[in-house]
């Protein structure tokens, strides 16, 4: 979905992407732009769950000084101190963990990452390890999480699915999952997805995400994300979302400022994003 990756991915990877009608009152694709927007929400929302579970400090990036054993207690720790500090009102979300193999998490009516309200559901990660031999113990050089997700949020938008999150031990390294995925945006739409998407996280805590989904529900097709770009309270400020689907490709692409440019055919098009360049 930071130099520790510490609690969630901060972004908000709910972009909201501009709709696919022309300025001249043309609609060549609108309903293929908001399943595209959902699936996006989906994958960006995946990564912010994934996330929760992603915090991988006090395991050092020298692992032969980490045995599995140890691993388990601190990664169990850090993913339930994460998931609570996700939320604005820790009272709200109970966490469950057997310090070893699971964290498990219930929300009700949270405020989580972002400001969004309404956070209901629950969460389940259940984790393994990718390990080295260190000495005569086993280390660990990457958390390999299987997260299972039934959400929903005060908006009406909903995500389910269950798929695999890893979590290199070594900081600043590349994040991923892949998984299935069933999104509701807050307009009904419903797209399913089976999507594998990278992100890392830098010291500014920016984000770069980049992803494929094949989509079926609403419509049909395939989402590609390259080079996507978000930091805190701030528009994408780079990279692009194609979309093709069965009426239409198109493609937004992003740079500094609160603008997103839409290709759809051979049109091209400037339409302001709701968010602080």
């Amino acid at each position: 979905m930071s130099l520790v990756f510490r609690v969630a991915v901060p972004l908000s990877l709910l972009i909201t992407v501009a709709c696919a009608a022309d300025p001249d009152g043309t609609e060549p694709a609108e309903a293929e732009a908001a399943a595209g927007a959902a699936t996006v929400a989906a994958v960006g929302e995946a990564a912010v769950v994934s996330g929760w579970y992603a915090d991988s400090s006090g395991l050092t990036a020298t692992v032969a000084a980490v045995p599995v054993a140890e691993a388990r207690v601190v990664a169990t720790g850090n993913a339930q101190r994460a998931l609570t500090a996700a939320v604005t009102a820790p009272a709200c979300v109970a966490v469950t963990t057997d310090q070893a193999t699971f964290v498990a998490a219930t929300f009700t009516d949270c405020t989580g990452p972002g400001g969004r309200g309404g956070l209901t559901g629950t969460v389940r990660g259940e984790l393994a390890f990718v390990t080295t031999p260190c000495g005569p113990a086993m280390c660990p050089t990457a958390l390999r999480w299987t997260v299972t997700s039934e959400l929903s949020w005060g908006d009406g938008a909903t995500l389910a699915g269950t798929w695999t999150v890893e979590v290199p031990v070594a900081t600043g390294a590349t994040r991923s999952f892949d998984g299935a995925l069933t999104a509701t945006a807050s307009d009904g739409q419903t797209v399913a997805a089976a999507a594998t998407a990278s992100w890392t996280r830098s010291a500014d805590d920016c984000v770069a995400l980049d992803g494929d989904a094949s989509l079926t529900g609403s419509t049909s097709g395939a989402l590609t994300i390259a080079g996507l770009r978000t930091c805190p309270g701030a528009c994408p400020s780079a990279g692009t979302i194609a979309w093709t689907g069965p009426r239409a490709t198109l493609q937004w692409s992003y740079a500094a400022g609160a603008t997103v440019t839409i290709t759809a055919g051979q049109r091209t098009f400037t339409l302001p994003l709701a968010c602080t360049p």
